[in-house]
């Protein structure tokens, strides 16, 4: 019952430091997780006003994945349990950079998200091994560092960006935190799959890990736009 504490326990320290010292830093960290919404028939992700998740970066930037934010006119994002008008400030590409920057108005914000101090970005990508914790929409999950080469057979996979636990860590648009440095390491893109054939024949698709776009693209696509 104490791995979790101890685990994430480098994270919370550095969550600690930005936030003063004291407070819930679990929920501290959940904060930051936002549920990005397109109106009726604007949704690339789903049926029409299904959502999926944002990482706020500090100001009034939120951060997406772009499949996710898609080329939507009419954007927002759930923040304790509050619809907030979006707009889009730099549109990123699946196939490049699946990421999006969006922006909210000063006076929309909750209070409580605008107290927030703004995210780091990671200066170095996190090891191989090295845990890592999800930030979703009111949800934390954890994970590690996947090494390409350690994909399966028959798995080829361009990007070196992957994390474990394919099935229960967030969704696109999550954010990737390192649990050593307490920053943002990448927003969760896609999963890795394969195909496997069973006893019977049939062929089902099995996901195998999960990329991230990391924060060094993170960085160059952001460029003067940095909170």
């Amino acid at each position: 019952m104490t791995a979790a504490p101890l685990r994430i326990g480098g994270l919370f320290l550095a969550m600690a430091a930005a936030l003063g010292g004291d407070g819930d830093f679990t929920t501290h960290l959940a904060s930051y997780g936002l549920l990005v919404m397109h109106a009726p028939g604007e949704s690339p992700v789903g049926p029409a006003g299904n959502g999926r998740a944002g990482i706020y970066l500090g100001g009034t930037l939120v951060l997406t994945a772009a499949h996710v934010a898609g080329s939507g006119t009419m954007l927002s994002v759930i923040a304790d349990g509050r619809s907030i008008p979006a707009r889009m400030v730099k549109a990123g590409d699946l196939a490049q950079t699946d990421v999006s920057l969006m922006a909210l108005q000063a006076e929309d914000l909750p209070r409580r998200l605008a107290a927030l101090p703004a995210l780091r970005l990671c200066d170095e990508p996190p090891q191989l091994g090295e845990a890592v914790t999800v930030v979703d929409y009111r949800q934390l999950s954890f994970s590690t560092i996947l090494s390409p080469e350690t994909l399966p057979p028959g798995v080829s996979w361009k990007f070196s960006s992957l994390i474990r636990d394919v099935y229960t860590t967030g969704n696109s648009g999550s954010g990737v935190f390192a649990d050593a440095g307490g920053c943002l390491a990448g927003i969760l893109s896609r999963k890795v799959e394969r195909q496997v054939t069973d006893a019977a024949g049939a062929v089902r698709t099995e996901g195998v890990a999960k990329y991230f776009v990391p924060a060094a693209e993170i960085r160059a696509f952001l460029g003067d736009n940095l909170p």
